[in-house]
């Protein structure tokens, strides 16, 4: 799932839920980001980083991803290296403008009245708004990434690099650079066919009258409705006399099962 797609689901979501575990479980399996501000003093970052940032009132911030190093605000000459993938705040005194990892979170923009959190980036994003019952609340943001890091498509699978790098090693006592760098370059295209048939695969829309999820895990639908075709995210369950019921994941709500066109899984 893409970044565009995430949001589309985000959009119009309620401020006191922001994101269910179903949309997470989403965010977590395609390396996506998500940021929306909560109450006035914190911004909530779910998906591949489950995290709160201190925010009273906004902030600027610098996205860090695992193994990159980032400048102490407070100790001059000073860096630290990060073990995992996290949001840093940074002083106002910075020319926070030119950072191409900026992260800003603004308390009630003056330029968009009755909206009282506004996040934006300077990095490639998706924007989403979540609402206090019929009023826009909070216009956040969805990242990926794989196009944050430029890596996109490239050895997302850690067992895969490993296995490259391993092939490599055992060569470069009979290669020259040249024929190292063709074969680095052969397996990787292997690596990335192999990941984008099985991607292919897993979006395959299963039909629910041949196949069925495993129960209570959270799924994409496709059904009908009032004439249109609408998506979701649903799990089943057993109601009386062994019917099927399909709830839409962080809702009360249900699907009849005749509307349901298909289903597949989250990835």
């Amino acid at each position: 799932m893409t970044k565009e797609q995430l949001a589309e689901l985000l959009n119009g979501g309620d401020r006191y839920i922001g994101i269910t575990k179903g949309q997470e479980y989403i965010a977590q399996n395609n390396n996506l980001l998500v940021l929306f501000g909560y109450y006035d003093d914190s911004i909530k970052i779910r998906g591949v980083i489950h995290d709160n940032v201190d925010a009273i009132l906004g902030g600027d911030y610098l996205l860090v991803l695992e193994g990159e190093m980032y400048p102490d605000y407070d100790l001059e000459n000073t860096y630290h290296k990060t073990f995992k993938n996290k949001l840093v705040q940074i002083p106002y005194t910075e020319d926070n403008d030119n950072n191409p990892r900026l992260v800003r979170a603004q308390w009630r923009p003056n330029d968009i009245p009755g909206l009282k959190w506004h996040i934006t980036s300077k990095m490639p994003h998706a924007s989403f708004t979540i609402n206090e019952g019929d009023q826009p609340y909070c216009e956040g943001i969805v990242l990926d990434l794989d196009e944050i890091s430029g890596r996109k498509g490239i050895f997302v699978n850690k067992n895969a690099e490993k296995f490259i790098d391993e092939c490599i090693e055992q060569f470069q006592a009979d290669l020259s650079e040249q024929a190292k760098w063709q074969l680095r370059e052969a397996m990787t295209c292997v690596a990335e066919i192999a990941k984008q048939e099985t991607k292919e695969q897993m979006n395959q829309w299963n039909d629910p009258r041949e196949k069925l999820p495993v129960w209570c895990q959270p799924v994409e639908v496709k059904y009908r409705r009032s004439g249109l075709i609408c998506f979701a995210i649903a799990w089943i369950s057993y109601g009386d006399a062994a019917g099927i019921i399909w709830t839409i994941d962080g809702t009360t709500r249900t699907i009849k099962d005749e509307r349901i066109l298909g289903w597949r899984e989250i990835n």
